[in-house]
């Protein structure tokens, strides 16, 4: 099932005086077609094409000149000849940036302890008994969990701030967020003991987890936020806007 998440939206939108102006000349239908663009522009990062307002009012059904009448004239949106905005959309996507910086510092900095911790450990694998030392062998990722998770660690941990990387992939998966999906196969599969499992039965001595993880983002697409209803009614699909137009099922 494909993931979705809700954008902020403000109780009290509908009484921004813009949006008044708005409905008061195209009604509901120009009051749907906006926060439809708003929500086009939550999935395309905060930015669309002036150019391609033709396919957009082909997907919204709606006609070129009433896109361009909303983006022009009621102060909705910016634009720069090349692409429009919504001021108020790029600072709840530059919010939602700094809290998910934030968070994958908080993992990297959790996975980078625990690896102090795994070297301690390993420096205290030679053992002494009967005056003999015996090495114990932990390197092999097949027969030691920790050493199959080390690995998979650096390599995922990589891919994370390798932001060439997730631009690539970004441009092979439209609208699919690249880190958190590697995240979700990271957290629900690979680093688990289940992963682990399944892993070892491969006839490959080596892993690629670069490769792995690649393909595990198919597998595992979380997708950019979307506009879902939030909890308060849209006022266009409420009821009794339903029975005035002869929509109400």
């Amino acid at each position: 099932m494909k993931e979705t998440f809700y954008f902020s939206h403000d109780y009290g939108a509908r009484n921004d005086p813009k949006l008044i102006k708005l409905q008061m000349k195209l009604g509901h239908e120009g009051k749907g077609i906006y926060w439809d663009l708003i929500e086009m522009l939550y999935e395309q990062s905060g930015y669309l094409l002036m150019s391609e307002i033709e396919t957009y009012s082909f997907d919204l059904r709606t006609t070129y000149e009433r896109i361009t009448d909303i983006i022009n004239e009621y102060d909705l949106f910016k634009n720069d000849g090349e692409k429009f905005w919504s001021e108020s959309v790029l600072e709840r996507l530059k919010i939602r940036e700094i809290k998910s910086n934030k968070a994958r510092e908080s993992v990297m900095n959790r996975w980078n302890n625990t690896n102090v911790i795994r070297s301690n450990k390993k420096r205290n694998t030679i053992k002494e008994r009967k005056g003999k030392k015996i090495k114990v062998n932990n390197n092999d990722w097949r027969t030691d969990f920790n050493t199959y998770k080390t690995e998979l660690n650096k390599i995922y941990q990589e891919l994370l701030i390798d932001s060439k990387f997730i631009i690539e992939q970004e441009k092979f998966h439209p609208g699919v967020d690249i880190s958190l999906s590697l995240e979700k196969a990271y957290v629900n599969f690979w680093s688990t003991d289940a992963g682990w499992k399944h892993k070892k039965k491969s006839r490959s001595n080596e892993i690629d987890w670069k490769s792995t993880l690649i393909k595990a983002i198919d597998m595992n697409k979380v997708y950019k936020p979307r506009f879902t209803e939030p909890p308060k009614q849209r006022e266009f699909q409420r009821p009794e806007y339903k029975k005035l137009t002869g929509n109400e099922t």
